[in-house]
């Protein structure tokens, strides 16, 4: 495993893989589409159904790295058996176009743009008078003008009713939207490729994210069949330990008689006795495995500024209470 250094300095080099371009083969762009398609199936589906399962707004990128893993350990294999396996290349760009499809196909995008269009005619209501006030200044075609197919997005279609006669409501306000959609993902991605060269070669950022993906696709020599990051014994044993915790959290979401680990929030409030020690609360401690993670491929300069300015503040608060000044609404 690496340490928060040897990690920038890997990820330093990412200037370097920049000049190493080549075209990306029909297969690669292929799988790239049917991760992304099916991920963009999938997570709207999770989400909406499922509890505990975001699976494309969370900020490890869930999608994208199971997507990853399934095309290093499942189809890079098959594809040195019957012809040449995926390249380091190829595989990031899978990842990036998962990673790219969560963020639209979730709370990204659709997730809030749907509801922005009914919204407003599914919650007008005679208190509210929405009717009198609001809706007559929405443009018709930026809407579905039917009622059924404002009721059916919050409600649900009725049972045996086909979706299919609804979906052509939805034709025009998205196309209206479709311009300014595109405007805004053409205008980031203008900006990333303006500022890509500035943060990576002059300023040397580090990038986290990306150290996880460039190191599940990293093949020592061409004739293995798995990256040494799979080959890893120390990075099992730390991976069976949350994730054995999140299984079992997750099997009591559907089986309550499962028992429940609580990792991720306890309330500490009752452990601080009364002035000025509570001007600190509400104090959670939290136990997030995948910040954690990525904390620490960060240089120790960046994790120990976080972590000392938040301890200042707690300590300023503290002293401020204990003056009988107390910053008020201000949290960390």
């Amino acid at each position: 495993m690496k340490t928060g250094n040897e990690t920038r300095h890997q990820q330093m080099n990412l200037s370097d893989v920049g000049k190493e371009r080549t075209n990306l083969s029909f297969r690669a762009c292929l799988l790239a589409l049917g991760f992304a398609v099916i991920s963009s199936v999938f997570i709207p589906y999770f989400d909406l159904t499922t509890p505990q399962a975001w699976l494309g707004i969370t900020a490890l990128p869930i999608a994208s790295f199971a997507s990853l893993f399934v095309l290093v350990v499942i189809f890079n294999p098959l594809f040195r058996l019957f012809c040449f396996p995926l390249s380091q290349q190829e595989l990031l760009a899978c990842f990036v176009a998962v990673m790219v499809a969560s963020g639209i196909a979730s709370l990204g995008l659709t997730g809030l743009l749907l509801q922005y269009l009914v919204g407003p005619h599914y919650y007008a209501t005679a208190e509210n008078r929405w009717d009198e006030l609001l809706l007559p200044h929405i443009p018709r075609w930026l809407h579905p003008e039917s009622k059924e197919v404002v009721r059916y997005f919050y409600e649900g279609l009725p049972k045996g009713v086909s979706p299919l006669p609804f979906l052509s409501a939805w034709v025009r306000p998205l196309s209206a939207c479709l311009p300014l959609v595109v405007g805004v993902y053409l205008t980031l991605f203008a900006l990333t490729s303006l500022l890509w060269r500035q943060w990576v070669e002059n300023e040397k950022l580090v990038f986290p994210l990306v150290a996880l993906p460039m190191e599940m696709t990293n093949y020592a020599s061409s004739s293995d069949w798995f990256p040494s990051f799979f080959r890893n014994k120390t990075m099992w044993a730390w991976f069976a330990f949350p994730f054995s915790i999140h299984t079992i959290n997750g099997l009591h979401a559907y089986f309550p008689q499962v028992p429940f680990i609580n990792v991720q929030r306890r309330n500490l409030d009752p452990y601080l006795p009364g002035k000025p020690w509570d001007a600190i609360a509400p104090f959670w401690i939290t136990l997030p495995f995948s910040v954690i993670g990525f904390a620490y491929l960060l240089p120790t300069e960046i994790t120990g500024s976080i972590v000392f300015f938040y301890a200042f503040f707690l300590t300023q608060q503290i002293i401020a209470s204990a003056m009988g000044r107390p910053l008020q609404n201000i949290q960390a």
